[in-house]
């Protein structure tokens, strides 16, 4: 690994400066959610999704259920609503599919300029299960590797906190 400079600050030497993060009002949560679904649907699909959204909020109804459960969880949790005794359990720890693409939407690539043409046209870069080629599990153990140099990196807090003049963020 390439030689690191000594951050001046450690990695979490920050955590106790900052705020609890908010429970989003469930309001907030659905429009953003239907403002998210807008250029997706067409009227018909995005209609329907309203009026789904619209019975969730429902006045005793299973939105406000659950967004009273959120609450708790952000009243017993030590820092905030997404403190890792909990999402870290559920997101990533208990499910049992691919998280890497299922769960961690900032986890999405690029085509590799290095990926071989026959990707692209063979039955449409589709293989069969079990079937890997020599550029796959390259691609896979360097993935791999970075994944685990990232890891070293955040342990031993080298990597500096990110910070404005007046806040840690």
């Amino acid at each position: 690994m390439a030689s690191q400079r000594i951050p001046e600050y450690k990695t979490f030497s920050n955590q106790h400066k900052l705020p609890k993060l908010p429970v989003p009002s469930l309001e907030e949560t659905i429009a953003k959610y239907l403002k998210s679904l807008r250029p997706l649907l067409s009227d018909a699909d995005f209609a329907r999704n309203e009026s789904y959204a619209k019975d969730f909020l429902r006045p005793n109804g299973l939105g406000q259920l659950l967004q009273q459960r959120l609450l708790d969880v952000d009243r017993i949790a030590p820092h905030n609503w997404l403190d890792d005794t909990w999402w870290i359990k559920k997101a990533y720890l208990e499910w049992r599919v691919s998280v890497a693409v299922n769960s961690n939407w900032y986890f999405l690539f690029i085509d590799d300029a290095n990926t071989p043409r026959e990707y692209f046209t063979a039955n449409n870069g589709i293989r069969s299960r079990g079937n890997f080629s020599e550029f796959q599990i390259k691609r896979s153990a360097h993935l791999i590797s970075k994944m685990l140099e990232y890891k070293d990196l955040l342990d031993s807090e080298r990597i500096p906190p990110d910070v404005t003049r007046a806040y840690p963020l």
